[in-house]
């Protein structure tokens, strides 16, 4: 978890108060980007409303759900409606917006680093590289889309905590969030590899970090 979040209620009236970490920048989230992309996405159903948002807190309209668990994906009615909203998301142009580059954002994980593993150190910035020098289009993407951040209410699924979103590379949140075994396309070997073994080594970087900052 990187932030505290918070129920707050009044009569009939419930919103969730999420009060950012001090230390945002260095997890590689851009604040400003965020509201940017919340922005774009507001009139999207299956976000929630913000309801007010700066560097340091963010108040979103309550969603009555669940989160999803990892046993939910093989739910054929759920998967597809993940499914719509990331094909409505990937519809949204954001071609003036800068794209990812991924070999700036891991440095920005690694350079934190006092005594990095060298091997998986290269490996990440040479698969990052891969992805920069490919031909693809961005789109936002959330990039932690994990079950945890999917409210589903019976009828509907909510896309929640877009702190990590950016404009990324279209097979980012389906692989996160279905794996390989989503993409059927073999000539999408190569790509789906480095992203992979970005999404992993990013994982494991991140709780470096947070245990670097809960030491200081």
């Amino acid at each position: 978890m990187t932030n505290d979040s918070f129920l707050v209620t009044c009569a009939d009236f419930k919103a969730v108060v999420r009060i950012n970490c001090g230390y945002s920048s260095n997890l590689g989230i851009n604040r400003c980007r965020e509201m940017k992309i919340q922005n774009l996405l507001k009139d999207k159903p299956f976000i929630p409303r913000v309801l007010h948002a700066n560097n340091e807190v963010q108040v979103r309209e309550f969603i009555s759900g669940r989160s999803l668990e990892l046993n939910d994906l093989a739910n054929a009615k759920i998967k597809k409606l993940i499914e719509i909203c990331l094909k409505d998301i990937s519809t949204i142009d954001v071609t003036k917006y800068d794209k990812k580059n991924y070999q700036a954002y891991m440095e920005n994980y690694v350079n934190q680093l006092e005594k990095p593993e060298s091997l998986y150190i290269e490996e990440t910035i040479r698969f990052a590289k891969l992805i920069d020098q490919a031909d693809w289009r961005p789109i936002i993407t959330h990039n932690d889309l994990v079950p945890e951040n999917i409210i589903y209410s019976g009828k509907q699924i909510y896309l929640i905590d877009w702190e990590y979103a950016d404009f990324a590379h279209p097979f980012s949140d389906k692989l996160r969030l279905f794996g390989r075994n989503h993409f059927c396309d073999q000539k999408k070997g190569d790509i789906l590899t480095a992203l992979q073994v970005i999404q992993d080594n990013t994982d494991k970087l991140w709780l470096e970090l947070r245990k670097k900052s809960y030491e200081h």
